[in-house]
């Protein structure tokens, strides 16, 4: 991506100002909110370094909530990962429940990668809080749901 869309990019998107320099960013992508975004988890690398960061953001570009990374001591060591710790990667849907009601004011969701510079912003649904959106998906997949037992009802 060239240097001057990047430099549009921050330009609509003011707030990427706050959390990156233009020089980190190689990439941008702008994507609708999916059922597939919510299983997005950050990556984290073993020394326990954030490397794919994944925030939350109101209409001005502020930060709610940084998807997390839950540590805990497990009961036993562990030869496979070097440690009596065990993380535990949160999901996005996963943040957006630990939120409940204040999930309402989420408009974006960053994903940026460290490794390789790229930057996804996924926007919420026109017209619709997140969790109006969540509602309306689970409704729909019960309509779905309920199709398939008829058809096999009707086999």
């Amino acid at each position: 991506m060239t240097r001057s869309k990047i430099d549009a990019f921050f330009k609509e998107f003011p707030f990427l100002g706050n959390f990156f320099t233009k020089e980190s960013v190689e990439e941008i992508k702008v994507a609708r909110i999916s059922e597939e975004t919510l299983d997005l988890t950050p990556d984290v690398r073993m020394n326990g370094e954030i490397w794919k960061p994944i925030l939350f953001l109101d209409r001005d570009g502020h930060k709610l909530l940084e998807v997390g990374v839950r540590t805990f001591a497990k009961k036993w060591y562990d030869p496979t990962t070097w440690s009596g710790v065990s993380r535990s990667w949160e999901r996005i849907s996963g943040g957006l429940e630990r939120m409940g009601q204040k999930s309402d004011a989420v408009r974006y969701i960053l994903q940026f990668d460290r490794h390789n510079g790229h930057l996804t912003i996924y926007k919420t649904p026109k017209n619709l809080t997140i969790r109006e959106w969540l509602v309306s998906i689970n409704q729909n997949n019960a309509i779905a749901a309920r199709q398939s037992v008829a058809e096999v009802d009707n086999v």
